[in-house]
């Protein structure tokens, strides 16, 4: 498990940088989890939205127990 995790770090690094210029979008009704983690949509600057990236990758995993208005595209991608 925690070598997923480095390569995880790896490949996001790889697509977004430290510095890298990025914007965040939040829903009003889902900021956190329950680890008080924030919960968004992360865009880079050229447009492509980096929890899309990460899922179609395999590194991330859109899970049910917080809603979202993207979840059924997450969960189509992974």
């Amino acid at each position: 498990m925690i070598e997923l995790g480095r390569m995880s770090l790896k490949y996001l690094i790889s697509i977004a940088p430290p510095k890298t210029k990025a914007y965040i979008i939040t829903e009003d009704d889902n900021l956190f989890d329950a680890y008080g983690r924030t919960l968004a949509y992360v865009y880079l600057e050229d447009g492509s939205c980096l929890n899309e990236k990460m899922i179609t990758a395999g590194y991330a995993k859109p899970f049910n127990d917080y809603y979202c208005e993207e979840l059924g595209k997450y969960q189509a991608l992974s």
